[in-house]
């Protein structure tokens, strides 16, 4: 995809985000906006694409393996999907970090990885979880951009 083809794709990405922040979401909180965004199979699509072109998708996608890890019950399903988190987004066995949380959070996901619980990753998920709740760039119904 060309330079101008992202500078336009992020740019109309935004402005649909914008109008539906203003015109749906105008009453609800961060969380419930957040919620309601998770939870609606388009809104979410939408949400993605925009994250895509914001270079933080990642973000969205630990979100929703840890949410489907917090479910689990069984030890060996709990530990297999720490160990593939842990590759995935934290640089275990050599891989590329991709998540981008502070040092202190790593060094312990990874020092709990020989003790995996459906809670090693809570740090890290509450960190991700604010960074995704918040509206950047995304102008509310009092700045100028939504008509609403």
């Amino acid at each position: 995809m060309s330079p101008f083809a992202r500078v336009l794709l992020s740019r109309l990405l935004t402005c649909l985000v914008s109008r539906f922040v203003c015109l749906v979401m105008r009453d609800n909180d961060s969380d419930e906006r957040f919620s309601i965004v998770c939870e609606d199979e388009h809104l979410y699509a939408l949400f993605e694409q925009f994250l895509v072109t914001q270079f933080s998708v990642e973000n969205l996608h630990f979100y929703n393996d840890v949410s489907q890890l917090h479910a689990l019950t069984d030890a060996a399903e709990i530990a297999a999907a720490c160990e593939r988190v842990c590759k995935t987004y934290f640089g275990h066995d050599g891989s590329d970090a991709v998540l981008n949380v502070n040092e202190m959070i790593r060094a312990q996901v990874l020092k709990n990885l020989g003790r995996p619980s459906v809670h090693m990753f809570d740090m890290a998920y509450n960190d991700v979880e604010q960074l995704l709740k918040v509206r950047r760039r995304v102008p509310t119904e009092d700045e100028p951009g939504c008509t609403g």
